[in-house]
């Protein structure tokens, strides 16, 4: 599904390294490329019922998914260099983990 998201959104083939980009080519995306290939691996997430999302307390929309994921990048530039679908996996991850816990006890 990520190789679909590069031809749907425009992802530049120089962008996609076996199937993956890294944190860094997924900086010099635009927003709407970011946004494409967010979704594309929030849809695979999705669809194989893993983590982050069977106990995350929000129903995510793909533009918080892109925000949630950029911030993640902002504070983590030594994971630059990773997959960039696992670094989306693990900053949304971590964001319904943070969310669970703030709700922990709430009606």
């Amino acid at each position: 599904s990520l190789i679909l998201a590069q031809r749907v959104v425009g992802v530049p083939e120089s962008a996609v390294v076996s199937g993956f980009i890294t944190g860094t080519k997924y900086q010099r995306l635009t927003d709407a490329q970011k946004l494409g290939y967010v979704s594309g691996v929030m849809d695979s997430l999705a669809y194989s019922q893993l983590e982050p999302f069977t106990n995350c307390p929000d129903n995510i929309v793909n533009s918080q998914a892109q925000g949630i994921v950029d911030k993640y990048m902002k504070e983590h530039p030594e994971d630059w260099h990773y997959s960039m679908a696992e670094t989306v996996r693990r900053a949304l991850h971590s964001f319904c983990l943070k969310r669970v816990k703030e709700n922990k006890g709430k009606p």
